[in-house]
């Protein structure tokens, strides 16, 4: 997170990625020439905390291929919980967005109601671990079937 530009490109050059996700506190600009470095799509989260917040999103408008909207918290991510989605029914980007942030499957079944057609997909994120770091397989599995579900 908040990584040079360099680093990320030289993260990129020694992984092999062909998507980066920015995290911090980057700007449109950053998007724009970590793209050009790279040539990978970006990936820009926005932390929530305020329906303005997911208007910011416009702000990446040819810089990101995505946004990642997560719950705002005092450091970066991590929190566990949610941000109050219906924000997300006044999105008029036409950047394609992932939801992150207290996420199980209580919320993947409302998410899937939802009618916000440039939903990507979401981050199963700690609520499917066993321990920080460590998914938990049969969580994961349940997640994926109920998101594959008609």
């Amino acid at each position: 997170m908040n990584a040079s530009l360099e680093e990320i490109a030289a993260r990129q050059r020694t992984f092999g990625f062909d998507c980066v996700q920015l995290h911090g506190g980057e700007s449109a600009e950053d998007c724009r020439r970590v793209r050009e470095l790279t040539g990978c799509r970006v990936l820009k989260a926005v932390s929530v905390a305020c329906p303005d917040d997911v208007a910011r999103a416009e702000d990446f408008a040819g810089a990101a291929d995505y946004i990642l909207f997560d719950t705002h918290t005092a450091g970066y991510g991590g929190s566990g919980k949610s941000f109050d989605w219906r924000w997300l029914d006044g999105y008029a980007a036409d950047i394609p967005f992932f939801i992150s942030g207290g996420l199980d499957i209580d919320a993947l079944r409302l998410i899937k109601r939802a009618a916000w057609p440039q939903l990507a997909g979401v981050d199963l994120n700690s609520r499917f671990e066993l321990s920080p770091g460590l998914k938990d397989i049969e969580r994961l599995k349940d997640a994926f079937d109920l998101l594959r579900e008609q």
